[in-house]
């Protein structure tokens, strides 16, 4: 491109409308050249080797795909960290409906996403969530299965035998020890 200074440093892209009413997946591709010129601002200009653009569209058939997905490969997002969690039930799978083009879904594999239950916000106890995944823009997803998540407090396995998280009995003071003659290891509470 040629022009004035101040123009050229404005342009970083072109945009060309391109009107492709009543093609279908069916009709295969596009092709159209463009005259570039007819989109650039007044004052700048275009070599004549660059003056035209040559487009191919292609328009791709909308399809689903069912994915299974283990459930000990869904996360737990956003779980505080004094929080445990784990699924609940004896689904070994979840399956999820994906919705998208077919190039872009023929090509996504297990690598391509991760799966996971939002727990933002959940203290101890059972929900039932939604199953999520990361993909990007990809692709959007139409159908999803919910699974049962119980969150118990991490104790770091001290856990209390009637799972009361209330505080225990002050502990009373002990008396102090004295010098003992050897013939007790152990004189406990004698009265």
């Amino acid at each position: 491109m040629a022009g004035d200074r101040k123009e050229l440093a404005n342009i970083s892209e072109v945009n060309v409308p391109v009107d492709i009413t009543g093609m279908r997946s069916t009709s295969g591709s596009v092709e159209q050249n463009i005259s570039i010129q007819d989109y650039l601002p007044e004052g700048v200009f275009v070599l004549t080797d660059y003056a035209q653009v040559s487009l191919r569209i292609g328009i791709e058939k909308q399809m689903s795909r069912k994915v299974s997905i283990p459930v000990e490969d869904i996360k737990f997002a956003s779980l505080a960290d004094h929080l445990s969690a784990k699924i609940l039930g004896d689904k070994s799978v979840v399956s999820i409906t994906l919705q998208g083009i077919s190039s872009v879904l023929d090509e996504i594999n297990a690598d391509d996403y991760s799966a996971y239950v939002d727990c933002e916000g959940l203290h101890k106890g059972k929900y039932r969530l939604k199953v999520h995944l990361d993909l990007g823009d990809s692709s959007a997803i139409v159908k999803t299965e919910f699974v049962t998540v119980k969150i118990d407090r991490d104790d770091g396995g001290s856990d209390t035998s009637n799972g009361s998280t209330e505080a225990t009995e002050k502990p009373k003071a002990t008396p102090a020890p004295s010098a003992s003659d050897g013939s007790s290891q152990d004189e406990g509470d004698k009265e």
